[in-house]
């Protein structure tokens, strides 16, 4: 099986990928609470996960995944909380992953450029954590380089929404917990759920027992794969690099 992920390659495996296809993807993600049946690293793993199935059926290299995000920022009694934190009302167990707002923008603007010089024309970047403000700096920081290198951003909401209602993109609900299964089903632990999902904040209006399978993960993989594939062979197209 050719080598895709980029910490495994030799420099002669690197050379060869990329003069055949100078194409890199950069997944994104978080160290996150995700309810009692995820994994914490779960938005970083699933972009990972789609970033080497891309690169398998297109070509190209895989960058390790950067599990540090960021999240919008809430002060509340005193209290500074991120993202899903501010909806428990405490410091929800696992999450470490918020960097500023600020720092990940420049943090990105560095890793594209590092990334241009090593001669690839398109960075693929997929985010896996859809927060809002991480949405926003991603955008932002894709919109804003000045470099040579073609980037294409993507964050799982948008992907999602080709095969899911607005319902069942919840955090840790329908959408994430039945794509995972499809991609890492070993690592889904159901049996997990606690009995009332209410309290205080399990699923956030989406509860995926009964909703989630493997069969509707597989539905939305084949979107997803479908229309990034899609949209990067449209892009390369402009560019010398066989398709």
């Amino acid at each position: 099986m050719a080598k895709i992920r980029y910490e495994e390659l030799l420099t002669s495996d690197f050379k060869k990928i990329r003069n055949r296809k100078p194409i890199i993807f950069l997944p994104l993600g978080t160290l996150e609470w995700h309810s009692d049946h995820l994994p914490l690293g779960m938005d970083a793993m699933a972009a990972h996960e789609i970033c080497q199935r891309l690169a398998k059926k297109i070509g190209g290299m895989v960058i390790p995944p950067l599990y540090f995000g960021t999240d919008r920022a809430h002060r509340v009694k005193g209290k500074i909380f991120y993202g899903m934190d501010r909806r428990a009302g405490y410091h929800l167990p696992g999450s470490i992953y918020y960097l500023k707002p600020n720092l990940l923008y420049r943090l990105l603007l560095n890793i594209f450029s590092q990334i241009e010089r090593q001669d690839f024309k398109l960075l693929v970047v997929i985010t896996g954590h859809y927060g809002r403000k991480q949405i926003e700096i991603l955008e932002k920081a894709a919109k804003n380089y000045k470099g040579k290198i073609k980037i294409y951003a993507a964050n799982m909401r948008q992907l999602f929404k080709k095969t899911l209602s607005q319902d069942q993109t919840g955090h840790a609900g329908t959408g994430e917990t039945s794509l995972f299964l499809a991609l890492r089903p070993e690592l889904v632990h159901m049996e997990k759920l606690k009995k009332d999902l209410s309290k205080p904040i399990e699923i956030l209006r989406d509860d995926p027992r009964g909703r989630a399978s493997k069969k509707l993960g597989k539905k939305i993989l084949k979107s997803i794969m479908n229309k990034v594939s899609t949209d990067i062979l449209k892009i390369t197209k402009k560019f010398p690099c066989s398709t």
